[in-house]
């Protein structure tokens, strides 16, 4: 999906949005004053999951 810039403020009045693009496979890049202070990025797919 790529890499989508969001302010905090953004990111706090939609976070259900976010997260849903992050299962999508977005990597999500949080700023603050234009400064990146945050990456959320879905986990690596590697080995058996936790739940098992």
């Amino acid at each position: 999906m790529g890499t989508l810039r969001i302010s905090d403020a953004d990111l706090a009045r939609d976070l259900y949005a976010v997260l849903a693009k992050v299962e999508e496979g977005a990597e999500v890049i949080v700023e603050r004053d234009h400064r990146p202070v945050a990456t959320i990025k879905p986990p690596k797919r590697s080995g058996r999951p936790i739940s098992v």
